[in-house]
């Protein structure tokens, strides 16, 4: 605290002007009662105003005169008691007449003076009063003396100047101005290091609830540090920890040291971060994983100065990651016993099944009785029914097995629809009902999507609407997202509506609709059979064409089923209007039917018993007698090896091939076929049929050692695996084509010829 008498004025001598005239005017005495009422005068953006306890009103009068004329702010307190309330409040100072105090009043406020805060020095001007206070007897200096010791206390004595005045004043506000500056600095900084201390706890709680442990290193003097979670993870004592950076990372686990030392010179010369995972050791020789990821901070001359990390144990992390590949690794050898089975199976089944659909159409050529060829012909259909049973069987087992692949490519969707509009006209005459299509939009003059596999999704979906309806109509219509105008065709999808006015379903029914070996009910099954895995599998295949499908129904008014496929890219891809005549095409013939499945039989309540297989060889339809596919097969000129296991197929192929007008041999296994090939004593091979699956030597090794061997004729792979990459196998044991099986008999003299016809010359 200090002292200050001041005499005189602080800076200039005005002419004596100890009092100020009283205003003359009611107005101006008006405008000083009411000033005087408010007790504020708000001037220069004061915060607290200056505290005024006069002696007497004329100095009142003098003291608020000299105030308002340099617009300082001012507060007229009107005893001790007042003047102390208003001190607790805050105030720029305070001018107190001497003769105002007394002994109690000076002790007063002295005492609450000493209770100021710490960056307060209160500035107090007392006016001296030339003397002792009368009937008090306390000198001003005595005064000032006593105040001293808790603030900072000027005397001004009398006579004083307005100027003298007005000059202690701007001091005194200036240094009051410096102390409220200081206190917000204080209560700043008080915030700022709040706010850290919080920051510091959140951080704290954060890194205890992650369960992470942080490590740092001062590269000057080699000393690392430790948190206590780190400690913990490490199966140390959780508490804070220094020990020399010598010891960092010696709980590694001796296995990954090479790598941790590894990462930290990558760091330490490349300025990257420093990660880790690896295994550590803990002191009771339990192994825990851990990823340790940090930083090295340099200056800017580049020397490392220290480095900080933190440290997360991931042992439960890497325990799921060590089950999820042993889950994987079974999954996988589930999936290829799966496949393996399914291979067998198509093997089992479908090499029967040629012998007997093969065996039909060779004694169709011998009976001549109608009756007998009829008998026959039912014979070769139920077989052709069964067959169609074991492909979806097939079928619906490789979609979730992911055998199925789907084979992308341009064609024409109007062309597509003709054919099929051609092939279920047939079967909406035969339960005369009539069968629409109807173009709502236009469309892309050619999609790109997998042919064979949206055919079969459209055939599941008529055939079961014309199935289901007695009477009425089925109507397939077709629509586009886009319009014409639409070049790039962003987002487009092609919609499929299936409408019937057939027996319909309910809630219930719908519920199972796409569930596997699942139908209506019991009934639906009894009157229209089927194995309940139509829409199963349509369900499948439109997702794997990008699209979706959606089903409505009423009980006996009829079912929509309505589904979406991604026709690929549009950009550029002119647009047509099939409603149109000029863009009206005619059925395809022998050529696209004959390269498309056939269905044979419907299933119930929804589903399909009859989809082709994109992978199977196109199924054997049903005809009139043999004799068409002979008389429709070319002739054939060559000498062909078949080797097969199977006695049956064996002669099967036999009787195919030389009807055609070829030549042929056989033998049982792979290793006859090696040795017969490149026996230079008979007559060469213009041709070997090869079956993959065989005891002794199987086609694929057999394929191999044939083209090691320099055999540069065809090898036509004869198989019943049909899953997916059944085919690239083949071709990359060395066989030039392939025909699965059941044998459809025109294709097999079609590939034949193929492949052995004479080059011409313009080719």
């Amino acid at each position: 605290m200090s002292v200050c008498i001041v005499t005189g004025n602080l800076h200039r001598r005005d002419p004596p002007a100890s009092r100020l005239p009283e205003r003359s005017t009611a107005a101006g005495r008006s405008r000083g009662e009411n000033a005087s009422r408010s007790r504020k005068t708000r001037a220069r953006g004061s915060r607290h105003p200056l505290l005024l306890l006069p002696a007497t009103n004329r100095q009142r009068s003098t003291l608020t005169a000299i105030l308002r004329r340099d617009q300082l702010s001012y507060e007229v307190c009107r005893g001790l008691p007042v003047l102390l309330e208003r001190l607790q409040r805050g105030a720029e100072g305070a001018i107190i007449d001497a003769r105002a105090l007394d002994d109690a009043a000076i002790e007063g406020l002295r005492q609450l003076l000493l209770e100021q805060p710490v960056w307060s020095d209160m500035p107090l001007i007392v006016l001296d009063g030339n003397g002792a206070t009368p009937g008090k007897g306390v000198e001003g200096d005595e005064i000032v003396r006593r105040l001293g010791e808790a603030t900072s206390t000027i005397l001004l004595p009398r006579p004083y100047t307005p100027e003298s005045l007005l000059s202690v004043l701007r001091v005194v506000g200036r240094s009051r101005r410096r102390q409220y500056e200081l206190r917000e600095h204080m209560a700043e900084r008080q915030r700022v290091e709040r706010k850290l201390r919080e920051s510091d706890e959140r951080f704290r709680l954060a890194v205890a609830a992650a369960d992470v442990g942080t490590w740092h290193i001062d590269l000057r003097t080699n000393r690392e540090t430790r948190d206590p979670c780190l400690n913990r993870i490490l199966g140390l004592p959780a508490q804070f920890s220094t020990t020399s950076a010598d010891e960092f990372g010696e709980w590694i686990h001796p296995e990954d040291r090479e790598v941790s030392e590894a990462a930290w010179q990558r760091a330490l010369e490349t300025g990257q971060a420093y990660v880790l995972e690896s295994r550590i050791l803990r002191p009771t020789g339990e192994v825990r994983w851990i990823h340790d990821r940090g930083r090295i901070f340099r200056d800017p001359s580049g020397t490392p100065l220290y480095a900080s990390g933190a440290v997360v144990d991931i042992t439960d992390r890497k325990t799921y990651e060590y089950s999820l590949q042993a889950a994987r690794r079974i999954a996988d050898q589930a999936n290829k016993a799966k496949s393996a089975f399914l291979a067998n199976m198509s093997h089992e089944i479908r090499t029967p099944m040629t012998a007997v659909l093969g065996y039909v159409d060779i004694l169709q050529e011998q009976v001549e009785g109608a009756d007998a060829r009829q008998s026959l012909q039912t014979i070769r259909n139920n077989g052709l029914y069964l067959l169609e049973l074991i492909n979806d069987i097939l079928d619906l087992s490789k979609i979730e097995a992911g055998a199925v692949e789907i084979r992308r490519e341009n064609f024409s969707l109007l062309e597509m629809i003709t054919d099929l509009e051609s092939l279920m006209q047939v079967k909406a005459a035969e339960k005369q009902i009539q069968l629409q299509i109807e173009w709502a939009t236009p469309v892309p003059r050619s999609i790109c999507t997998d042919r064979l596999r949206l055919r079969q999704i459209l055939v599941n979906l008529v055939g079961n609407a014309i199935k289901f309806t007695e009477e009425g109509e089925v109507r397939l219509r077709i629509r586009c997202d886009d319009p014409p105008g639409n070049a790039e065709g962003t987002g487009t999808h092609l919609w499929f509506r299936v409408s019937d006015t057939g027996i319909g379903m309910t809630r219930e029914q719908m519920g199972r609709l796409f569930q596997p070996f699942s139908q209506g009910d019991a009934s639906v099954t009894r009157r229209f059979g089927g194995t309940g895995l139509g829409l199963a599998i349509s369900e499948r295949l439109i997702d794997m064409l990008g699209g979706e499908i959606f089903v409505s129904s009423t009980p006996q008014k009829g079912s929509v089923f309505e589904f979406s496929v991604d026709p690929g890219g549009l950009d550029r891809v002119p647009w047509i209007d099939p409603r149109r005549t000029e863009f009206r095409v005619a059925p395809e013939t022998a050529g696209e039917l004959a390269a498309a499945p056939a269905v044979v039989g419907l299933d119930g309540d929804g589903s399909v018993d009859g989809q082709a297989s994109a992978e199977a060889s196109p199924r054997v339809e049903a005809t009139d007698g043999a004799e068409d596919c002979a008389a429709d097969s070319p002739p054939l000129d060559c000498h062909v090896l078949i080797v097969d296991d199977g006695r049956a197929i064996r002669m099967l192929v036999k009787r195919f091939l030389e009807a055609a007008g070829a030549t042929t041999e056989s033998v049982e296994n792979g290793a006859e076929a090696v040795e017969r090939v490149f026996n230079d004593e008979l007559p060469a091979c213009d041709l070997v049929v090869l079956d993959m699956q065989m005891p002794v030597m199987d086609g694929y090794t057999a394929a191999r050692r044939i083209r090691r061997g320099g055999y540069g004729g065809p090898i036509l792979a004869l198989t019943a695996n049909t899953m997916k990459g059944d085919r690239d196998r083949c071709l990359a044991a060395g066989c030039t084509d392939f025909l699965a099986k059941p044998i459809d008999r025109r294709q097999l003299i079609q590939l034949v010829f193929t492949h052995t016809q004479p080059s011409r010359p313009d080719e």
